[in-house]
């Protein structure tokens, strides 16, 4: 394979994102070329530059030449390339590309052999899109090796174990690949992207999130976590193929949701999630929720939902109780996939089960796990967890501030503590799971204090509210008066 570790902890394009240290220099000046090779190998990649060159849309502007080394160099590498500046040096801006072919280039077949030397002359290329060599070997592997890669194994296919990595660990960060990452740009062509007219768009562009942006359309982020199922009779979406791809496959832990339990987790930034669950008998609803719309489930009665916050509860049972559930779509007992890119930002899924309930969405035993005020002047102030608030079906609702956590930002701290009811205006026999009410005043034995100062009460007034359940969790907002907004999120209590 192209991976190996140079001397003096330096590392090789061909071989990773990073070129030895100007210092460092003569420890890399080739050995005399083998006689009778040379001319052949100089053929060769020449004509892989005008192939590339008609696939990228440019020709290769700096001179390309071949030495081939009489001993091995670095490790087992069959091949490696190194892109100099006018000087020799490689700081300055790209003026040559020297591809250097080891000894033990003749081990490989056929077929490696030309993916090798596509590979390395790509790396000429990619130099050409930096303004100084400093800034070319400082780039990041996923974009310098991942490109290369998908670029020699798409014009000369040969199976790659770089496959395995990519196709078995979902939960890598993209911008931790090298090699591997050649599953993310099969991933963008099976999306439907011009793949070979985004790779310089994608050098260019500034740093790895700047190269994600270019290189990620709607359909790649809703996709990349569901292709990685490799699920071929699921619909469109759940299978990767590409050039070099081995038959490596994840399996995700089979989980159980019954009544009361659930299974939930975080999605890394640029990495996926695939969840794979079934349901324990008695189980009359499930709570799907996930906060990004890259998010696809496929049931196990073969329906398949795109951007599952919009449909985040599904029946399975007693499911003619009431509206509230005679509304929700189907699902059956079996094995279903959730599959959760974390794009840019990272996300978060849980799926739980419950029993059928008629009761509005808002009526139950909650426990705060975030509260946020936002007032003008004063910002944005954070925290609240641990505070309990009631929901009684005539729309009582009972906040106790005492147990919950100061709030925090840029102005102090505030910490909100007593007892205070308000009544919320909602139907009783509401089958919503999002709406308006208006809450007005009960009984307020609520206090406030601010950065420690003793506690003073709190004036109490009618509140326009706004609620929406997704999943298992609650989220409450209130706007009014001169407070600004105050947004509850909840979860039910233990």
């Amino acid at each position: 394979m192209l991976i190996a570790v140079a001397s003096a902890g330096a590392l090789l394009i061909g071989l990773s994102a990073v070129g030895p240290a100007p210092s460092a220099q003569a420890a890399y000046r080739p050995a005399s070329p083998t006689p009778g090779s040379h001319s052949a190998y100089l053929a060769e990649v020449k004509a892989d530059a005008s192939e590339i060159a008609s696939h990228i849309g440019h020709s290769l502007s700096l001179p390309l030449s071949v030495v081939v080394n009489t001993t091995q160099k670095y490790g087992t590498s069959p091949a490696y390339t190194f892109v100099y500046d006018g000087g020799g040096g490689m700081t300055g801006p790209p003026a040559r590309c020297t591809a250097y072919i080891n000894p033990n280039f003749t081990k490989e077949d056929a077929e490696y052999q030309k993916l090798a030397l596509v590979h390395e002359v790509f790396h000429c290329f990619e130099a050409l899109d930096y303004p100084t060599l400093s800034a070319y070997y400082a780039a990041p592997a996923w974009l310098i090796e991942g490109e290369a890669e998908w670029v020699g194994a798409t014009l000369a296919p040969t199976s790659l174990p770089v496959w395995d990595d990519y196709l078995t660990d979902p939960d890598t960060s993209l911008f931790d690949r090298s090699y591997d990452a050649i599953g993310f740009y099969a991933h963008m062509t099976n999306s439907g992207e011009d793949t070979w007219h985004l790779l310089d768009a994608m050098l260019k562009a500034g740093g790895s999130a700047a190269a994600y942006s270019v290189a990620a359309d709607k359909e790649v982020r809703l996709t990349w976590a569901s292709s990685l199922a490799r699920q071929s009779g699921f619909g469109k979406g759940w299978q990767t193929t590409g050039p070099g791809i081995t038959s490596a496959t994840y399996h995700p832990t089979l989980e159980t949701v019954g009544v009361g339990t659930k299974i939930s987790d975080t999605v890394g930034a640029y990495t996926n999630a695939l969840v794979e669950f079934k349901t324990q008998p008695g189980t009359d609803i499930v709570d799907i929720a996930v906060s990004t719309p890259y998010s696809r489930l496929h049931t196990a009665n073969g329906t398949e939902y795109d951007d599952v916050t919009k449909v985040p509860a599904f029946c399975l049972q007693d499911c003619d109780k009431c509206p509230q559930v005679q509304a929700l779509p189907r699902m059956t007992a079996g094995t279903n996939w959730l599959a959760v890119t974390g794009d840019a930002t990272g996300a978060t899924y849980t799926v739980a089960g419950a029993m059928a309930t008629c009761a509005a969405c808002l009526v139950g035993n909650w426990t705060v796990t975030n509260l946020s005020l936002i007032t003008n002047p004063g910002g944005t102030h954070s925290g609240g967890a641990g505070t309990e608030v009631d929901i009684a079906p005539d729309g009582d609702a009972t906040g106790n501030f005492t147990p919950g956590a100061p709030l925090v930002g840029g102005g102090g701290s505030v910490k909100f503590s007593g007892t205070i009811v308000d009544h919320y205006g909602f139907p009783p026999d509401t089958t919503a799971r999002s709406g308006s009410f208006t809450s007005t005043p009960v009984l307020d034995q609520g206090t406030i204090s601010l950065d420690g100062s003793p506690p003073r009460a709190i004036t109490p007034e009618t509140e326009s509210g706004s609620y929406s359940c997704v999943g298992t969790g609650l989220t409450l907002t209130f706007t009014g008066g001169g407070s600004g907004e105050l947004v509850y999120t909840l979860v039910p209590a233990s």
